[in-house]
């Protein structure tokens, strides 16, 4: 765990962020969301502990809402760089039609203000 200027306890993002879904091509067509299972989602190699903690944490939460897939790319991880994430996210996941990005800020509710993470 790592802590940020403003105290807030978040992931170290040690390799930067990476995508390790990016090559999953298990789509659900009526949710336009990858199909994982968590044990799946949180045995990637490079995630660290808190990765993997934040995964299994959020998983239902995404599961429900179809959110894997932005769960997968680490848009709901807590880090330090909330723009960076932003800019990352956005650009990992906007090329795909219809999908949403609820990125975590740090009074733990999504970009659009609405839903609590």
């Amino acid at each position: 765990v790592e802590i940020c200027p403003n105290n807030r306890m978040v992931c170290p993002i040690d390799n930067g962020f990476v995508n390790p879904c990016a090559n999953i091509f298990n789509i659900d067509p009526n949710t336009n969301d990858i199909d994982i299972g968590v044990e799946e989602l949180i045995s990637f190699d490079g995630l660290n502990d808190c990765q993997r903690a934040i995964r299994a944490e959020k998983y239902q939460f995404a599961q429900s809402g179809h959110y894997l897939r932005a769960l997968c790319a680490g848009c709901m991880d807590p880090v330090c760089d909330q723009q960076q994430k932003l800019q990352y996210c956005v650009h990992e996941l906007t090329s795909i039609p219809s999908c949403t990005i609820p990125i975590a800020n740090d009074d733990d509710t999504t970009t659009d203000g609405n839903t609590p993470l």
